[in-house]
Parts: C-alpha cells; sequence; structure tokens
C-alpha cells in the first residue's frame, strides 16, 4: 500500500487532511506536527510521498525537503504554502527538491491528485531503477557469453591448426616411406 507522510504545524489542517484521505482506503497515511517528528518518522518508515507545508515554526519545509532528499531520495516530495515566494520554489525546482508545490488553501480532488501523480511517479522511479538494474545484469552475462563464445572459437581454431599441422606431418611421413 503506498504511504504519505504529510507535515503541518497546525492541528486542524492535519486533520482536515485526515478526513479527506480516509476515504482514500489504499493510501497508508501518516501525519507529523513538524519537520523534526517527520524525520523520526522517516528514519521508521519508507514513503512514497512527502505533503509539507512550508511555514512552520522551527524546521521549514525547503528545509525539509532537502533532509528528505539526502534520507530517502525516492520519497515524492510536495510543497504547501499560503505564502508563495517564486524565487525560493523555482530554486527549489531547480535543485531537484520538490517534485509539486501547491498553494494553500488547495481543492481537495487537486491535493488528491497530485499524492496519487506523486505515487506513480514513485513508482515510474522503482521501476525505472530495476529495469535498468536487470538491463545490467544481462549485459554482463551477455559479455559473459561473448567472451565464452571467443574462447571457443580460439579452442577450435587451434585445434583446427593442430589437425592441419597433424595432417601435414602424416603426409610427410608417408611420403618419406614411400621414397625410402
Amino acid at each position: 500500500m503506498p504511504a504519505v507522510l504529510f507535515v503541518d504545524d497546525e492541528a486542524s489542517v492535519r486533520e482536515a487532511v485526515r478526513h479527506l484521505l480516509i476515504e482514500e482506503a489504499d493510501i497508508e497515511l501518516h501525519l507529523a506536527d513538524g519537520g523534526a517528528k517527520a524525520l523520526e518518522l522517516l528514519a521508521e518508515h519508507e514513503f512514497d510521498v512527502l505533503v509539507s507545508d512550508q511555514q512552520m515554526p522551527g524546521m521549514k519545509g525547503l528545509e525539509l525537503m532537502q533532509e528528505v532528499r539526502l534520507r530517502a531520495p525516492d520519497t515524492v516530495r510536495i510543497l504547501l504554502s499560503g505564502q508563495v515566494d517564486l524565487s525560493h520554489v523555482t530554486a527549489a525546482f531547480n535543485e531537484g527538491l520538490l517534485a509539486r508545490f501547491m498553494v494553500k488553501p488547495w481543492k481537495d480532488e487537486e491535493l488528491v491528485g497530485a499524492i496519487r501523480e506523486g505515487f506513480r511517479q514513485r513508482r515510474v522511479l522503482t521501476e525505472s531503477r530495476d529495469l535498468l538494474a536487470r538491463f545490467e545484469r544481462l549485459k554482463q552475462q551477455v559479455d559473459e557469453l561473448g567472451r565464452a563464445v571467443r574462447a571457443t572459437c580460439l579452442s577450435v581454431r587451434a585445434d583446427n591448426d593442430a589437425g592441419k599441422d597433424g595432417e601435414f606431418l602424416r603426409n610427410q611421413l608417408l611420403r618419406g616411406l614411400r621414397n625410402d
């Protein structure tokens, strides 16, 4: 079951998200009241998607995103904020900190859609890495097979050359015996 970690310092916002996502039976939801608690949960669980408010006491949302990128780089990160600073958001996208930015207050269907898209992104990333690993294993097997074929060909060629040399010597000996 895909897991999402929602981080906001306001209890009413966390409760609204709980009610919104309770209808989504195929989502495992975890809630945190700030960056420190989110990092504790991240140490205990693997999350497909992290949704965090930007304006929180202590650790800001972008600071949390940086930590999550270091600790769980495959977790898809979504930032929420009621106060938009486009230069910070743009920089965060350029640095690969965010997959998506949403303005508070959000529309419920947009938040659910963003989370579902995050799950899809995580699944595609995981499948891509798995396929790449399989490709690398297959490439290694093909390389090993190629080396074995080359070695066999060289061995067969050597045997054929030895056979030709042996035939030549036999013919020479037979000629020598006939001449005697």
